[in-house]
């Protein structure tokens, strides 16, 4: 249930910032198509809009959030319900433990 829930957070926020990044960027296009500049010398001024940084931002977080939300909880819950979660090593361990507390 947990992971439902962060699955459908997830994807919740995923959709959100997708749109926001396609509004700004439609938004860019029809700036950059559709205003003509009144002289040669005239810049569009678009960092009143939003500074070129925001789509870079917009990609990299969903791009790094989405990919390791989606890869650690698959490795984690695929790695849980076959059992294997622990290394190989944790019996060895244990029984090292176990071993020095009957000694001890």
């Amino acid at each position: 249930l947990l992971f439902l829930l962060l699955f459908l957070l997830a994807l919740i926020l995923f959709f959100f910032f997708l749109f926001v990044l396609v509004f700004l960027s439609v938004r860019l296009l029809f700036l950059l198509l559709f205003l003509r500049p009144p002289t040669p010398n005239f810049v569009p001024p678009l960092s009143r809009y939003y500074p070129p940084s925001v789509p870079f931002f917009f990609f990299f977080f969903f791009f790094f959030f989405f990919f390791f939300f989606f890869f650690f909880f698959f490795f984690f819950f695929s790695q849980l319900s076959a059992g294997t979660l622990l290394p190989p090593a944790f019996p060895v361990t244990s029984a090292y433990m176990r071993a020095f507390a009957s000694s001890h």
